[in-house]
């Protein structure tokens, strides 16, 4: 039946005005949306003069609709219905909005409800919750208004306004939650992501807090300390790497210095121990982290067992080059030596064999010099001696070194020097043994009818050595790789232009020893200069 228009009473004017301010401050406010659902029903129950207020939501899992919250029920118990039925399912269903004198007595109504609570409705307004895109997301519903007369149309759209701030609350609560819902699942595929990274890595990974508790470890760590996680979390490091002695505020290292030192060296060589007392050496890396505040620690574990076995192995053949092959090669140089020198009365194929034994003996020890000092150069013991001299003459002794191998070739070696005067601030002998490896390499590359060319230029800050052939040029595949240790450019001519591959890398390190630089310049089929900038001396 129709609604008949009440006069307003200037109460409820009031009444409504104070509860629409009710539900907008606390809509401002931010409320959790559960409590602000509570609020808004209580306030619906006094604007209205309703005795029951119930908001219906859509489960989309189950297609019914449920009470949300619910108010004039003595102990709420949640109310279910099928979307499809009674005077909330029209509603829900077409959109529209109801306004009935006796709910009770509508074919539609859903009598179950009134049985299952011991009640009876009658007057009734219901109207549909809907989304700003017009989804329709459930309906609120009031009954029986407490004077006993019906809802007039002032009552209804009261209600849909309040009804358009419940749909606001509700879809943003909607949309929060999806958020957090899809933000969780992608935070859990991404910490899954690094758990298996992190797992399938070779290297042990333990995190220890501020007084050295080991809070995570990967697979790697029990594989390769032999405990089981379980055992290993909650131990302190200095259980699988006792040189460690970690407790808060003090992180250092036995007879070493502050742990956090070594985020700046990068890695530092200890020792581990597994679970059976077994000590073999470790390389371990640390990194702090402060999360919210707190303070962690990031170890990253290697063993280097392998590693420092195979150092013992090169220390022992550098040891051998060293003490069995230089000294018996130096000793049979001298005698070879001895011999030419009285060699007038020898047959020529005996001075011939001398020259073959004289020239493989110096390459030999040219090659034992060469190991000792790449060796020496990675260990950071390279001795140098820089001193003030002139270059021109240092450039004169390394042309006069080199005189003898070049006439083995029929190659002639030329100095080229505008600038007579220059000092440079050097080690005199490592820059000879860097001007020999390049006139060298120059000479075994340089055709016989060609000499080998060594240049002296200058500005006012720096001079440039260059050493220059005419030969077939480097190889464009090999030219990235020239100054890396025991590469060779490959060649088809004869065996002249072999060599150990370190020359090259043994000089680079020399020269940016004393502050200068090494490149070359090439070019296919005519010729390559190597050239050697170093800072004149003032």
């Amino acid at each position: 039946m129709d609604i008949i228009e009440s006069k307003s009473d200037p109460k409820d004017f009031f009444r409504t005005l104070l509860s629409l301010l009710n539900i907008g401050k606390s809509y401002a406010n931010r409320i959790a949306v559960d409590e602000l659902m509570r609020i808004i029903t209580r306030e619906t129950q006094k604007a209205l003069n309703a005795d029951r207020c119930t908001i219906f939501l859509f489960d989309d899992e189950t297609g019914e609709l449920w009470s949300k919250v619910a108010i004039g029920i003595k102990e709420h118990q949640e109310i279910r219905i099928t979307s499809n039925s009674g005077l909330a399912g029209y509603v829900f269903q077409t959109g529209k909005i109801i306004n009935l004198e006796n709910a009770y007595n509508d074919t539609r109504f859903n009598k179950n409800i009134d049985e299952q609570f011991n009640y009876t409705s009658k007057s009734m307004l219901c109207i549909p919750l809907e989304t700003l895109n017009g989804k329709r997301i459930g309906v609120y519903q009031v009954l029986n208004k407490k004077d006993q007369t019906p809802f007039n149309n002032k009552d209804k759209d009261l209600l849909i306004a309040i009804g358009a701030i419940a749909s606001l609350a509700l879809e943003n609560e909607r949309y929060i939650r999806s958020k957090a819902k899809k933000h969780k699942r992608e935070t859990n595929l991404y910490n899954d992501f690094i758990n298996k990274l992190v797992n399938n890595l070779v290297d042990s990974i333990v995190t220890i807090d501020s007084e050295g508790t080991i809070q995570a470890s990967n697979r790697a760590t029990t594989n390769l300390f032999n405990y089981p996680k379980k055992e290993i979390i909650g131990q302190n490091i200095c259980k699988i790497i006792p040189d460690i002695e970690f407790c808060k505020e003090k992180y250092t290292i036995k007879n070493h210095k502050n742990l956090l030192d070594i985020q700046i060296d990068g890695r530092l060589e200890l020792v581990g121990e597994k679970k059976d007392g077994t000590i073999f050496p470790v390389e371990i890396s640390i990194s702090k982290i402060e999360i919210d505040y707190n303070v962690m620690f990031s170890v990253i574990i290697r063993d280097i067992t392998e590693r420092k076995e195979s150092e013992n192995i090169k220390n022992e053949f550098i040891s051998i080059v060293n003490h069995e092959l230089r000294t018996p090669t130096t000793a049979i140089i001298g005698a070879l030596n001895l011999i030419s020198s009285s060699s007038q009365d020898l047959p020529e194929q005996t001075k011939k064999l001398l020259d073959i034994a004289f020239n493989n003996c110096n390459r030999l020890e040219q090659i034992i010099d060469d190991i000792l000092d790449i060796n020496k150069i990675a260990a950071g013991q390279m001795d140098y001696n820089l001193e003030p001299a002139n270059l021109t003459e240092i450039m004169k002794k390394a042309v006069e070194v080199n005189e003898t191998y070049a006439k083995q070739f029929d190659i002639k070696l030329k100095i080229t020097d505008n600038y007579p005067n220059v000092i440079v601030n050097v080690d005199i002998n490592r820059l000879i043994q860097s001007v020999t490896n390049l006139l060298s390499n120059a000479i075994k590359f340089s055709p016989t009818d060609k000499p080998v060319e060594l240049k002296i230029d200058k500005n006012e800050k720096q001079v440039r050595i260059t050493v220059l052939d005419y030969g077939p040029g480097i190889p464009e595949e090999f030219r990235k790789h020239i100054f890396q240790k025991y590469t060779q450019a490959s060649t088809n001519s004869n065996l002249r232009k072999k060599g150990t591959g370190l020359g090259l890398t043994i000089s680079k390190n020399i020269i940016e020893k004393m502050n200068g630089n090494i490149g070359f310049i090439t070019e296919t089929n005519k010729g390559t200069g190597f050239y050697i900038d170093l800072p004149v001396f003032e």
